[in-house]
Protein backbone atom coordinates (compact mmCIF):
# COMPACT_ATOMS: atom_id res chain seq x y z
CA UNK A 1 0.00 0.00 0.00
CA UNK A 2 2.69 2.53 0.98
CA UNK A 3 4.87 1.85 -2.08
CA UNK A 4 1.87 2.19 -4.41
CA UNK A 5 0.99 5.45 -2.68
CA UNK A 6 4.51 6.83 -3.23
CA UNK A 7 4.48 5.81 -6.90
CA UNK A 8 1.06 7.45 -7.28
CA UNK A 9 2.29 10.74 -5.79
CA UNK A 10 5.45 10.70 -7.92
CA UNK A 11 3.30 11.09 -11.03
CA UNK A 12 1.00 13.84 -9.75
CA UNK A 13 1.73 17.44 -10.69
CA UNK A 14 1.01 20.65 -8.80
CA UNK A 15 -2.24 22.19 -10.06
CA UNK A 16 -0.90 25.75 -10.32
CA UNK A 17 2.83 25.34 -11.00
CA UNK A 18 4.96 23.25 -13.33
CA UNK A 19 6.44 20.98 -10.66
CA UNK A 20 5.65 17.74 -8.83
CA UNK A 21 2.87 17.80 -6.24
CA UNK A 22 5.25 16.67 -3.49
CA UNK A 23 7.89 19.13 -2.30
CA UNK A 24 10.78 16.67 -2.10
CA UNK A 25 13.18 19.19 -0.54
CA UNK A 26 10.91 19.53 2.49
CA UNK A 27 10.05 15.83 2.61
CA UNK A 28 13.70 14.80 2.53
CA UNK A 29 14.41 16.85 5.66
CA UNK A 30 11.29 15.83 7.60
CA UNK A 31 11.00 12.12 6.77
CA UNK A 32 14.16 10.99 8.66
CA UNK A 33 13.25 12.84 11.87
CA UNK A 34 9.62 11.74 11.58
CA UNK A 35 10.71 8.11 11.38
CA UNK A 36 13.03 8.70 14.35
CA UNK A 37 9.96 9.91 16.24
CA UNK A 38 8.22 6.70 15.24
CA UNK A 39 11.12 4.61 16.57
CA UNK A 40 11.02 6.57 19.85
CA UNK A 41 7.23 6.26 20.04
CA UNK A 42 7.35 2.49 19.61
CA UNK A 43 10.02 2.21 22.29
CA UNK A 44 8.13 4.54 24.64
CA UNK A 45 4.98 2.52 24.15
CA UNK A 46 6.82 -0.60 25.33
CA UNK A 47 8.72 1.02 28.22
CA UNK A 48 6.16 3.37 29.82
CA UNK A 49 2.92 2.29 31.52
CA UNK A 50 -0.33 2.76 29.59
CA UNK A 51 -1.53 5.49 31.96
CA UNK A 52 1.58 7.61 31.29
CA UNK A 53 1.24 7.11 27.51
CA UNK A 54 -2.40 8.23 27.70
CA UNK A 55 -1.46 11.25 29.81
CA UNK A 56 1.30 12.28 27.34
CA UNK A 57 -1.11 11.90 24.41
CA UNK A 58 -3.71 14.04 26.19
CA UNK A 59 -1.13 16.74 26.91
CA UNK A 60 0.02 16.82 23.26
CA UNK A 61 -3.56 16.80 21.95
CA UNK A 62 -4.59 19.54 24.40
CA UNK A 63 -1.62 21.71 23.48
CA UNK A 64 -2.14 21.37 19.73
CA UNK A 65 -5.88 22.05 20.13
CA UNK A 66 -5.14 25.19 22.16
CA UNK A 67 -2.56 26.46 19.64
CA UNK A 68 -4.90 25.77 16.70
CA UNK A 69 -7.84 27.53 18.37
CA UNK A 70 -5.63 30.50 19.32
CA UNK A 71 -4.39 30.88 15.74
CA UNK A 72 -7.91 30.44 14.35
CA UNK A 73 -9.31 33.16 16.62
CA UNK A 74 -6.49 35.55 15.68
CA UNK A 75 -7.07 34.92 11.95
CA UNK A 76 -10.84 35.36 12.39
CA UNK A 77 -10.30 38.75 14.06
CA UNK A 78 -7.96 39.87 11.26
CA UNK A 79 -10.30 38.67 8.51
CA UNK A 80 -13.33 40.24 10.21
CA UNK A 81 -11.67 43.66 9.99
CA UNK A 82 -11.05 43.39 6.22
CA UNK A 83 -13.45 45.27 3.94
CA UNK A 84 -16.01 43.08 2.19
CA UNK A 85 -15.27 44.06 -1.40
CA UNK A 86 -15.80 40.52 -2.64
CA UNK A 87 -12.68 40.67 -4.80
CA UNK A 88 -9.55 38.79 -3.93
CA UNK A 89 -6.27 38.68 -5.75
CA UNK A 90 -5.08 35.22 -6.79
CA UNK A 91 -2.13 33.91 -4.81
CA UNK A 92 -0.63 32.25 -7.89
CA UNK A 93 -1.24 32.33 -11.58
CA UNK A 94 -2.05 29.15 -13.45
CA UNK A 95 0.90 27.12 -14.70
CA UNK A 96 -0.15 27.86 -18.28
CA UNK A 97 0.03 31.61 -17.57
CA UNK A 98 3.33 31.46 -15.71
CA UNK A 99 6.23 33.09 -17.44
CA UNK A 100 9.75 31.75 -17.40
CA UNK A 101 11.94 34.19 -15.49
CA UNK A 102 14.51 36.14 -17.47
CA UNK A 103 17.25 35.67 -14.83
CA UNK A 104 19.34 32.61 -15.86
CA UNK A 105 19.81 31.46 -12.25
CA UNK A 106 16.07 31.67 -11.61
CA UNK A 107 15.35 29.87 -14.89
CA UNK A 108 17.63 27.03 -13.79
CA UNK A 109 15.78 26.71 -10.45
CA UNK A 110 12.40 26.65 -12.20
CA UNK A 111 13.72 23.97 -14.60
CA UNK A 112 15.04 21.84 -11.71
CA UNK A 113 11.79 22.10 -9.77
CA UNK A 114 9.76 20.96 -12.79
CA UNK A 115 11.28 17.45 -12.57
CA UNK A 116 10.93 14.71 -9.98
CA UNK A 117 14.28 14.49 -8.13
CA UNK A 118 14.79 10.74 -8.49
CA UNK A 119 18.18 10.99 -6.77
CA UNK A 120 16.44 12.32 -3.62
CA UNK A 121 13.74 9.66 -3.86
CA UNK A 122 16.41 6.96 -4.22
CA UNK A 123 18.40 8.26 -1.21
CA UNK A 124 15.18 8.36 0.86
CA UNK A 125 14.52 4.77 -0.19
CA UNK A 126 18.05 3.78 0.91
CA UNK A 127 17.46 5.58 4.21
CA UNK A 128 14.21 3.68 4.76
CA UNK A 129 15.98 0.43 3.88
CA UNK A 130 18.77 1.22 6.37
CA UNK A 131 16.33 2.05 9.17
CA UNK A 132 14.37 -1.13 8.42
CA UNK A 133 17.62 -3.11 8.58
CA UNK A 134 18.47 -1.59 11.97
CA UNK A 135 14.98 -2.45 13.24
CA UNK A 136 15.25 -6.05 12.01
CA UNK A 137 18.70 -6.38 13.57
CA UNK A 138 17.40 -5.00 16.87
CA UNK A 139 14.32 -7.18 16.80
CA UNK A 140 11.52 -7.04 19.29
CA UNK A 141 9.00 -9.47 20.72
CA UNK A 142 9.36 -11.77 17.73
CA UNK A 143 13.14 -11.76 18.03
CA UNK A 144 16.04 -10.46 16.03
CA UNK A 145 17.13 -11.70 12.61
CA UNK A 146 20.74 -11.82 13.89
CA UNK A 147 19.96 -13.23 17.35
CA UNK A 148 20.19 -10.06 19.45
CA UNK A 149 18.40 -10.51 22.77
CA UNK A 150 15.91 -7.81 23.76
CA UNK A 151 17.47 -5.52 26.40
CA UNK A 152 21.04 -6.67 25.78
CA UNK A 153 23.95 -4.30 25.16
CA UNK A 154 23.80 -5.04 21.41
CA UNK A 155 20.08 -4.27 21.42
CA UNK A 156 20.61 -0.81 22.95
CA UNK A 157 23.61 -0.07 20.72
CA UNK A 158 21.54 -0.83 17.61
CA UNK A 159 18.68 1.27 19.02
CA UNK A 160 21.11 4.15 19.71
CA UNK A 161 22.48 3.87 16.13
CA UNK A 162 19.07 5.01 14.86
CA UNK A 163 19.67 8.51 16.24
CA UNK A 164 22.81 9.50 14.32
CA UNK A 165 21.52 7.64 11.26
CA UNK A 166 18.23 9.60 11.15
CA UNK A 167 19.63 12.97 12.24
CA UNK A 168 22.63 12.60 9.92
CA UNK A 169 20.38 11.83 6.95
CA UNK A 170 18.20 14.84 7.72
CA UNK A 171 21.28 17.07 8.04
CA UNK A 172 22.66 15.69 4.78
CA UNK A 173 19.49 16.72 2.96
CA UNK A 174 19.42 20.05 4.82
CA UNK A 175 22.81 21.02 3.44
CA UNK A 176 21.98 20.11 -0.16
Amino acid sequence: GAIANVVSYLRQRHPKADRPLVDFDTASIFIPVTLLGTVLGVMSNKVFPAVLIMLMLLIVLGYTTWKTMDKGIKLYKIESQLPESGETAPLMSNASEAQVPSDPELSEIVEQESKVPFRTVFILFLFWLGLMTLSLMKGGEAGSVIGVRCGSTQYWLIFAACFPFCIGTSMFFGTQ
